[in-house]
């Protein structure tokens, strides 16, 4: 419903002013309410993203992988927030060390979402791993 959508949006922008707040806690609290409203939105698919951003700010590496990595499979009708989800995914596991993990993120970036301006970012990455290796 239109009403539901308005709830939603207002959801995650309560969650994107804890989540600047450094309220982490309210800000996962926001965006799970908003997926709860409605799963099949962008809203919930940038909410998922989001629940990915707070656990990387709050230092949870491996809940924020987890959260970006979802992404991908639940809101691939939203080509810029998986592309984008899985390129944080990649940076959180070259953070923690994961270069194979990472390639494998960038190559269905570019496999799946060729056309998003996420690729030329996967591209770029590509060429750092390559060039550390």
């Amino acid at each position: 419903t239109p009403d539901g959508l308005y709830v939603q949006e207002a959801s995650w922008g309560l969650g994107q002013a804890n989540l600047n707040l450094g309220a982490y806690a309210a800000a996962s609290a926001a965006f799970e309410q908003a997926l709860a409203i409605d799963k099949g939105t962008d809203v919930a698919a940038k909410s998922r993203y989001c629940l990915g951003m707070t656990a990387a700010m709050a230092g949870d590496t491996a809940q924020a992988r987890m959260e970006f990595l979802v992404v991908d499979p639940l809101y691939p009708t939203y080509p810029e927030w998986a592309a984008s989800a899985l390129i944080r995914a990649a940076r959180t596991a070259l953070d923690d060390g994961m270069p194979d993990k990472a390639i494998g993120d960038l190559e269905r970036i570019l496999a799946r979402y060729g056309d998003t301006p996420a690729a030329g970012e996967a591209r770029e990455l590509q060429a750092q791993i390559s060039g550390q290796q």
